[in-house]
C-alpha cells in the first residue's frame, strides 16, 4: 500500500530483502547487507512485524523504517488497505524456502539465480 503522502506498508518476512551495488551482482555488492562473498549461507529477511512503513518520497532507497515513529492511526490505516485489498485476492501456494537456492546464487552461479537442485 502506497498512500499518496508516499507512505509504504510492508507486513510479514521479505526474503531476499538487501541494497545491491551500482552494478549487481558483482564487487560493488560485496558490502550489501547479506551478499558477502565470504559467507557460508544468504539470509536476507527484513521482519516487519507488526508492519515496517517506509516513506518513499523522501527515502527512495527504504533504508529507515518509520513505523515506530508514526501515531498507531496511521499503521492501522494501512493495514485497513491492505485487508480491503485482501478480499478480492488470490494467494497460490508456492511451496516452501529452500536456502539451497541462495547457496548456488552466491558458491555456484557468480552471484546469478540458477538450478539448486539435483
Amino acid at each position: 500500500v502506497i498512500r499518496s503522502d508516499g507512505l509504504k506498508l510492508l507486513i510479514g518476512d521479505h526474503a531476499q530483502a538487501q541494497w545491491t551495488g551500482p552494478q549487481y551482482p558483482n564487487r560493488t555488492s560485496q558490502h550489501s547487507s547479506c551478499f558477502k562473498y565470504d559467507m557460508k549461507t544468504a539470509s536476507c529477511v527484513l521482519a516487519c512485524e507488526p508492519a515496517c512503513v517506509f516513506n518513499v518520497t523522501e527515502d527512495p532507497q527504504e533504508r529507515r523504517n518509520i513505523a515506530n515513529e508514526l501515531p498507531a492511526e496511521v499503521i492501522q490505516d494501512l493495514l485497513q488497505r491492505v485487508e480491503e485489498g485482501h478480499k478480492g485476492s488470490f494467494f497460490p501456494s508456492r511451496g516452501k524456502h529452500d536456502p539451497r537456492a541462495c547457496d548456488a546464487a552466491l558458491h555456484k552461479h557468480g552471484g546469478f539465480w540458477g538450478p539448486w537442485k539435483i
